[in-house]
């Protein structure tokens, strides 16, 4: 039987999964010339962000009733890493359209909320990775 933490990250991941599909849809278009806003190398990461996300939420899924954490703490643990992989998606997305590639909070406006963007996810995986840890490391309790 598949948990709700499971499912969620699950769904997210094809979510993500079909995000970056299309994103190297667009990412075909520009290495055969088409003019699209963006460059050769943002739209490469936007494909490979949906994809590279999605397997890690798919990977999660695996073994996230393995992990020694009460119910809500595996929800919450699906999502954060559900958060961050939109976030990492999305603002990659944002990126080419906007020009900009949210490396700092510096103008233009839409940089700095790529960046945020960015911060968002890297937060959430931040409390991912405790929760991960938190739920290998402690003893089953009989």
């Amino acid at each position: 039987m598949v948990s709700r933490a499971q499912s969620l990250l699950i769904l997210h991941g094809v979510g993500v999964l079909l995000l970056g599909l299309a994103g190297g849809c667009v990412f075909l278009y520009v290495i055969l010339g088409v003019d699209i806003p963006g460059d050769y190398r943002a739209w490469k990461q936007i494909h490979l962000e949906g994809i590279l996300n999605s397997l890690l939420l798919f990977a999660v899924a695996g073994f996230v009733e393995r992990l020694n954490l009460v119910e809500t703490r595996k929800c919450l643990l699906a999502w954060t890493l559900a958060i961050a992989a939109w976030c990492n998606t999305v603002g990659s997305l944002l990126g080419p359209f906007f020009g900009v590639r949210g490396l700092s909070f510096d103008p233009p406006l839409a940089n700095g909320v790529v960046f945020f963007i960015f911060l968002i996810a890297g937060a959430a995986i931040a409390v991912a990775l405790w929760l991960m840890v938190t739920g290998a490391l402690q003893k089953k309790s009989d």
